[in-house]
């Protein structure tokens, strides 16, 4: 499981690099104009940066080995869900087409990473029932 987790990190860090290239690349193009015409993306963003989204229950950082698995993995599927709502909110204000394509993949990457802890919990608990069965 530890492997596992570790697998899940780095991916999470290529996600990070391939954002902080669309941020980079927005501000290359001196991009001041931002396609929300409502205003929703960018009060969700500015609650992210106040840490009412991801703020909410437990973090990565508050667990420890202490930590039960179980609060290991609903941490770690809470931040996929709270990074697909980003990554969409993201995408309706970044204009450049080729980077909502790249913000597509990693939602998509984000809904497979769920998919991959849940299969993972299920063999987990699969094998303890066989050990303890």
């Amino acid at each position: 499981m530890k492997n596992f987790l570790n697998r899940l990190a780095e991916m999470e860090k290529n996600h990070q690099m391939v954002f902080i290239g669309i941020k980079d690349a927005c501000v290359a193009k001196h991009e001041t104009t931002v396609p929300d015409l409502d205003g929703q993306a960018l009060s969700y963003l500015r609650a992210m940066v106040e840490g009412k989204v991801f703020g909410s229950g437990p973090s990565a950082a508050s667990l420890n080995n202490s930590s039960s698995l179980k609060d290991s993995v609903q941490t770690a599927i809470d931040f996929e869900k709270n990074s697909i709502v980003f990554f969409s909110a993201m995408k309706k204000i970044v204009p450049d087409k080729d980077d909502k394509n790249k913000i597509d993949i990693l939602i998509n990457e984000e809904i497979g990473h769920i998919a991959v802890i849940s299969r993972e919990m299920a063999a987990v608990r699969k094998t303890k029932l066989k050990v303890s069965g």
